[in-house]
């Protein structure tokens, strides 16, 4: 079972107020016995909503989620509920639907897995400003699938009374690239393995991240190409390809 609510005074009481910003709204979801806050703060570059979780040791997790980026994530929970409703016959321990999708600092990575005690959800926000990947900040919040439909609802909620204004910064002055329109992302897998393809851009121009689940640990490493390389990229593969069709069969025993 799971529940929501609205009421002032349900959130994270840890934050910097004035470090934030401005509180829009805030509310707590109850999911069993895991419980998710939503902070929706309002400042100077924007508004953004915190999901926190409490640990049953203490331990916070926090993910940050711009509202430019919102609808994305409404989109891939939506795909989620879908997923569940088909009623997916799958062993414990396999991956039944991963997603992701990126902003500007963080990358997000949407997976609904199967263990011993059902289907659950898992939601993990990696930042990554400048940083080389063994300081990359990773935060995860976990929570059972029966509690997807009422993060939508509250989600949809929240973006459709504060998503639809756009906010800009009155002292920025930055011109970013003009990128056009990306590729779609795509996902592939093989055997066990969940690779992601994610084209995305920063200040710096257009780029392909190249990720790679591994399914014992949830942990994921990565690469970036930049666009215009991935041309190259692709004739550098075809060449290998070609030589691999000509090597010869190794025979069984």
């Amino acid at each position: 079972m799971s529940s929501s609510s609205p009421e002032p005074g349900v959130h994270d009481v840890d934050d910097n107020e004035q470090h934030w910003g401005r509180e829009l709204e805030n509310r707590q979801i109850n999911v069993e016995s895991k419980r998710l806050y939503l902070d929706l703060k309002e400042n100077k570059g924007g508004r953004v909503l915190k999901i926190s979780q409490i640990s049953y040791h203490g331990q916070k997790s926090r993910i940050f989620v711009a509202m430019d980026v919102m609808s994305i994530l409404l989109q891939h929970l939506k795909g989620f509920v879908s997923e569940l409703n088909a009623g997916p016959d799958t062993e414990k321990g396999h991956m039944l639907k991963s997603e992701s999708f990126f902003d500007d600092t963080r990358q997000y990575y949407l997976d609904l897995k199967k263990n011993e005690r059902g289907v659950f959800f898992r939601f993990t926000q990696i930042s990554r400003a400048r940083k080389p990947s063994h300081m990359e900040t990773r935060q995860r919040i976990v929570l059972p699938s029966v509690g997807i439909p009422s993060l939508v609802s509250n989600l949809e909620e929240l973006f459709e009374k504060y998503g639809q204004q756009k906010f800009v910064e009155k002292a920025s002055s930055i011109e970013l690239p003009y990128v056009g329109i990306l590729p779609s992302a795509r996902t592939m897998r093989v055997n066990k393995k969940v690779y992601y393809i994610d084209p995305s851009s920063n200040a710096r121009g257009s780029y392909v991240r190249l990720s790679e689940l591994h399914p014992a640990t949830g942990n994921r490493s990565s690469i970036t190409v930049p666009l215009e390389s991935l041309s190259k990229l692709r004739d550098v593969l075809n060449e290998m390809c070609q030589e691999m069709a000509q090597m010869p069969v190794k025979d069984e025993p």
